[in-house]
Parts: C-alpha cells; structure tokens; sequence
C-alpha cells in the first residue's frame, strides 16, 4: 500500500490475484483463462481516504501453471503519479525472473494501466528459489521512488537479489544448480521508459571463485527526505558453511557510491515449517524499509524476522 505524498487521500493497494473461477473481469488485451489459472497483477485506488475504493484495475496477468507473475509493489512520484513493479518468471520456479514496471493513466472516470516495461538486465540465473535450508526466496525485490523534492527528486529505483554471478552444480536443486545471490540495484531518471544497463551490486564482499557462495536475500528500499537511497537484506557472509542469517544495510548519499553495515543481531538459522497453520516453505517475504513520510526528518527504519528462542519467529526492527 502506499499514499500519495501530492495527496494523502489518495491510496493505493497493489496485489497478486489467483483466480480459479475462469471469469474474470476486466482484462487487460486478450482473453480470460476459462480453463487454466489466471494470475493477475491488480491495484485498487481510493480518492477518499480509504472510505470507497476502485474496481480492480488489471495491469499484467497471464494464464498459465507454469508461469508466475507475483511480488507486486506500487509507489507515487510527488507529483502523484503511480507506478507498478512486479516479477515474472518464465517456467516457474527454475526459469529466468523478468521484473516489469508500468504507471497508471489518469482517465475519465478510471485509471487504466499504460504498457509494461521489462526493466534491462534483471533476471535472475540458476536456482534461487530455494535456499540452503529449503524455504523459499522468489520475491526478493523492492521498488522505490525518489520524493525528496531535490535534485534526484522522480528517480525510481529497483532492487533485488540475484544469483548470476556464481552457481554450483546441485543434484537436488530443482533446477540441477544451485546459485548464491547478490543484492543488485537498478536506476531509472526518465519515468521506467529506460534503467540503468549496468546494474549497480550493492552488497560489499565478492563471491569466492572456489568453494561456497554466500546468500543475499529479499532486500527492502527505500528514500528519505534528503534524496538518500538505503537498502536492507538477510546475508550469509559470516557462516563459512552459508546457513546462518545474519542482517546488513548499505546507504548511498546523493547518488552516490553504497556504504556497508550490519546490524546487531544474533545469526540465526534458517528454522520454517514449524506451524501447520503457515505455509512450510516461507521465511520472510514482503520485508520492507520505511522513511519519514512527512519528510520532517531524515534516516530509516526497517523491520525483519529473527528466528528466536526455541525457533519462534519474532520480528525486529532498526533505524539509522
């Protein structure tokens, strides 16, 4: 969810739908899925503060069971305009991830989505769907825009974590290798028409040429009121034998280069499935980074889950 920082009684909520009814209205060009699962990206609005909301506005679906689009955030520029990032993978889970961004066209009575973007050079290599420890990392992104009102004010950025760099044979990965991810960046100045081609790494060790990788997963983004850009994620650079969890930050000022620092927690390891009511294979997921709102102060916060005594899960949060 997020609000309009031109007009707080705008709202917008973006989700995934998976629909099994083979009726769906509307669509966005082409034809429902009468006979297969359709997946769509949505978003609802709200002009009133959350009293009324929006028929679903449709802005990416497809129908299949082997693909997937999923991981949906949305963002308002300062001027109002609203932006949609969200992943598609081609062959799920073991295919290639594309992240694709749109904006909403204000119309008559409705907003309508304009055409997707694939952003250039984010995709995600080898198997990193599941991790060391077999929960799921598939929606490892975050998108963010800049509402500072200074000179990097409308800059979208994009984040995620991505496995190209380095991967290992597997025989029980699902798709025969097994690859350690990165936290890598991506900037667009012209409104999502273009990204960066070269996406920046952010985290600030290298993965080793011989032997084990290390895991930099689902990371969170966000802006604060100077035009910094922060990034938080779970990493696995100070286990040798990459399964326990620790937590970094990284900050760039003015655009400029991102400087590393971890965050105080004890390591954990990588303990789900522990209640029959919650789906086995999740840890974390949807982590965010948050700054001022109102933009009377600078810096952020971010909360994140720890696996505590006796492997309860328990959720803590940081600010710098």
């Amino acid at each position: 969810m997020v609000v309009d920082p031109s007009n707080p009684k705008n709202i917008y909520i973006s989700y995934t739908d998976f629909d099994y009814t083979g009726f769906q209205v509307p669509v966005p060009a082409g034809t429902p899925c009468p006979n297969s699962l359709r997946i769509g990206i949505e978003v609802v609005a709200s002009a009133d503060g959350g009293n009324t909301w929006s028929k679903p506005i449709v802005v990416d679906h497809i129908c299949s069971f082997s693909d997937a689009l999923q991981g949906s955030h949305v963002a308002v520029d300062s001027h109002g305009k609203v932006y949609v990032a969200w992943v598609h993978c081609v062959n799920f889970p073991v295919g290639e991830r594309d992240i694709r961004v749109t904006s909403l066209i204000p119309g008559a009575t409705k907003f309508k989505a304009a055409p997707y973007v694939t952003a250039t050079g984010i995709v995600g290599a080898g198997d990193t769907y599941y991790l060391q420890g077999e929960f799921r990392d598939f929606l490892g992104i975050d998108f963010a825009i800049d509402t500072s009102r200074t000179g990097s004010d409308g800059t979208l950025y994009l984040t995620w974590d991505d496995g190209r760099d380095k991967s290992l044979p597997d025989k029980f990965s699902t798709s025969g290798t097994y690859a350690f991810s990165d936290i890598l960046a991506s900037a667009s100045f012209d409104g999502g028409v273009s990204w960066s081609f070269f996406p920046v790494k952010i985290n600030s060790d290298n993965q080793p040429r011989g032997g084990y990788g290390h895991d930099h997963y689902q990371p969170g983004m966000a802006v604060d009121s100077k035009g910094s850009l922060a990034i938080c994620w779970y990493d696995r650079r100070d286990d040798g034998f990459n399964f326990a969890s620790g937590r970094y930050c990284a900050e760039s000022v003015n655009q400029g280069a991102f400087t590393n620092f971890k965050v105080n927690i004890t390591t954990f390891a990588p303990v789900h499935g522990t209640d029959v009511f919650i789906n086995p294979i999740y840890e974390g997921d949807y982590d965010g980074l948050a700054s001022d709102f109102t933009k009377a102060s600078s810096g952020f916060i971010g909360s994140f889950q720890v696996m505590g005594e006796k492997s309860n899960p328990d959720v803590q949060a940081f600010s710098f």
